[in-house]
């Protein structure tokens, strides 16, 4: 597969999002306390919270995928899948120190810490030697190799998770033609029950840790399509929803379902909503590579304790101007 490893696609989409017009937020740095209203520092303290949880589900993704580097298009160095062995029901160390694109840059530059990730089969398991395969499978993250952190570097808040198991389900398809001519879909699905959330601990220059209790569902559907019938069409498109099975959110669409995530911070709840649709496009067909987003639609909604927040719906763009903040996972 001529493509970075999917886990860089989303980074690097993540990115990519930040980049076409949403705003920079003035960094908290340093060590005096930031002073921000308590509804800014719920929703902060949430999107990290939220945040680190689904980096280590996208970080287990990446490292059951990652494989060799192989010449891509327009001289530019891409991932292929390979053939990467997994044994099932072994655990397998994640260390975001050593997760990296073909460049060396770090996948999750603020996040740090180990754990393992083990899977009841190989999730790609014979690209490309097979026209098709299919299969979904459990995989399973346990935080057992000491803390893991992520740092916003907007709202210098830090979320950690100190010890837990988290279980999701990956179903994954691809079809192969060539090495410039495939797509790979992958679908994956976490569930956090309401009767046993899990612990993240979140923590702001000079205030006390406070524990996030999290529990919900998301679904991250990622369709990466590869083209090339040069000289006039080569590209790369990776094409991403979030969504989940809370239905009724949106009054004009009650049909459509919303990923959603319940924080208990202290004595407040928080519930965020959210249903995207993002498409990212790589095109190589002239002299120097081009990119674009030719789709991008988002509605994120947030609720504490009950009450809709002023300006929800927000768009990852809005949310993270109005409350200053890095990401509310749109990278896993």
């Amino acid at each position: 597969m001529s493509s970075p490893r999917v886990a860089r696609i989303c980074a690097i989409a993540c990115a990519a999002a930040f980049a076409i017009g949403l705003p920079g937020c003035g960094s908290s740095g340093g060590s005096s306390p930031v002073i921000v209203d308590p509804v800014t520092a719920d929703v902060q303290q949430a999107s990290a919270a939220d945040t680190v949880i689904n980096q280590a589900i996208g970080a287990a993704n990446e490292l059951l995928l990652q494989t060799t580097t192989v010449a891509g298009s327009s001289g530019i160095s891409t991932k292929g899948l390979g053939l990467r062995s997994i044994t099932p029901g072994t655990a397998y160390l994640v260390d975001y120190a050593t997760l990296t694109d073909v460049a060396g840059n770090r996948i999750y530059p603020t996040s740090t810490g180990q754990f393992h990730v083990s899977t009841d089969g190989a999730v790609v398991s014979s690209w490309p030697l097979a026209s098709n395969q299919m299969g979904t499978h459990v995989v399973t993250i346990v935080f057992d190799a000491g803390p893991v952190s992520y740092l916003d570097p907007d709202s210098g808040v830090t979320a950690t998770i100190a010890a837990g198991t988290l279980v999701h389900n990956l179903a994954s398809s691809y079809t192969y033609a060539s090495t410039d001519n495939w797509t790979l879909d992958l679908d994956g699905t976490t569930t956090i029950a309401a009767g046993t959330p899990f612990p993240v601990s979140v923590t702001r220059i000079g205030a006390a840790a406070v524990t996030a209790a999290v529990s919900g569902q998301r679904q991250s559907h990622i369709l990466v399509t590869r083209v090339n019938t040069a000289p006039t069409i080569n590209y790369r498109q990776v094409d991403t929803t979030i969504s989940g099975d809370a239905l009724g959110v949106d009054a004009l669409n009650p049909t459509q379902g919303y990923a959603h995530l319940i924080q208990t911070l202290g004595a407040n709840t928080l519930l965020i909503q959210r249903f995207a649709q993002i498409t990212w496009k790589w095109d190589f067909a002239g002299t120097t590579p081009a990119f674009s987003v030719p789709a991008f639609t988002d509605q994120i909604y947030v609720a504490r304790n009950a009450a809709a927040l002023t300006g929800s719906p927000f768009t990852l763009a809005t949310l993270r101007t109005t409350f200053r903040l890095r990401s509310t996972s749109a990278s896993e």
